[in-house]
């Protein structure tokens, strides 16, 4: 199947060889042949029993790839014809072959994967092909430090675990917790750990002048609506009219007779500044006393920043740790790359099997 694989090289220098095939309608075993006719056309420097151990690695990782690819797109394995991708499929199959890493293996096949559907040179094929350099750089407990900052800071978790049915504490609980596993408890140990500057080395982040807010504090400000009591119906009747007339507003209907915001604060400060369009198609403006009173509602009945770390403390008495992981250490005050994110977006895909997309979050 492949012709003229000779090499010339500098000394010290490490060849590849990407050869250029053409094809059409590939099945999953041409496709795994060319993955594998990459791989050992490149792996001559082995001895025979390392050889065959490497080999039996590449086809494992292999196998995985492909079937990822075939499920998610089958044409893009019609991308295989390129050099550039040719050379990232032998950097993932020798990855794996020197570490037999299976969580190594997990992250580098969903970066080969959106890597695969980025066929022309661009900002985000360059990310992922960073990327899949990097990750091979860190530790499970580095990769799930990013992926920690990347959940608390970017992603959207109302979004992505819609559909969820437990209560808003016990979602975040669930979506954070599987990245925990390496957080020491001992609050001197990160302050004599490289872990924050080496990240930084690796290209994943920097330092800010300015600290991120307090795990409880950060989830308050952005997740608010999910963390206030319900207000009596004539509190906010007397100083907005009929609440059902407010898209923002949730009338229980339990026979309460209360209320409570369907958004956050800084909405809630978008939409009284604005016109708000209201459910019999009125349009509605609101005076600065107006705006003044509903926000001073708002603040009223928002949980306190003790009661919302309590709230988890309770839910899960050992979320302490990434509370205090969070507020006491240089987490809080690392900037992620989009390299780093992509590596983020990668360990939770794998871990909580979700279908997050990475160009929600990688944009140039």
């Amino acid at each position: 199947m492949l012709e003229n694989l000779n090499q010339e090289g500098k000394a010290n220098s490490e060849n590849y060889q990407a050869v250029n095939m053409t094809f059409n309608g590939i099945t999953y075993q041409s496709a795994h042949d060319i993955a594998m006719d990459v791989f050992n056309s490149n792996i001559l420097h082995f001895k025979q029993e390392a050889k065959q151990i490497a080999e039996d690695r590449a086809k494992k990782i292999t196998k995985k790839f492909i079937t990822k690819i075939l499920n998610k797109n089958p044409e893009l394995v019609n991308n295989f014809r390129t050099p550039s991708l040719q050379d990232d499929l032998f950097n993932v199959q020798k990855a794996y072959a020197k570490l037999e890493d299976e969580q190594l293996s997990d992250l580098l096949v969903e970066l080969l994967v959106e890597r695969t559907q980025e066929n022309e040179r661009n900002y985000k094929q360059i990310i992922y092909i960073e990327a899949l350099d990097v990750v091979q750089k860190l530790t499970a407990a580095q990769i799930d430090a990013i992926t920690i900052n990347f959940i608390v800071i970017y992603l959207e978790i109302n979004f992505v675990r819609k559909g969820v049915t437990s209560n808003f504490t016990s979602i975040v609980i669930e979506t954070l917790k599987p990245f925990t596993n390496h957080i020491h408890t001992n609050k001197h140990y990160y302050e004599h750990s490289g872990i924050f500057s080496y990240l930084e080395y690796c290209g994943c982040g920097y330092i800010r002048e300015g600290s991120y807010d307090l795990f409880e504090d950060r989830l308050l400000k952005t997740y608010s609506y999910h963390y206030q009591k319900n207000i009596p119906i004539r509190d906010f009747e007397e100083i907005a009219g009929p609440a059902t007339e407010y898209d923002f507003i949730e009338v229980k209907n339990d026979g309460a007779n209360e209320v409570r915001f369907r958004c956050n604060q800084a909405t809630l400060n978008i939409l009284l500044k604005g016109t708000t369009m209201l459910p019999n198609n009125v349009t509605k403006t609101y005076n600065a006393a107006q705006r003044n009173s509903i926000m001073y509602l708002f603040d009223s009945f928002k949980l306190s920043s003790g009661e919302v770390k309590q709230q988890f403390i309770n839910e899960s008495p050992d979320f302490v740790n990434l509370i205090n992981f969070w507020n006491n250490t240089k987490i809080r005050s690392t900037q992620l790359t989009d390299v780093a994110k992509a590596i983020a977006i990668s360990n939770l895909n794998t871990k909580l099997n979700l279908d997050i997309d990475f160009s929600r979050y990688i944009r140039p």
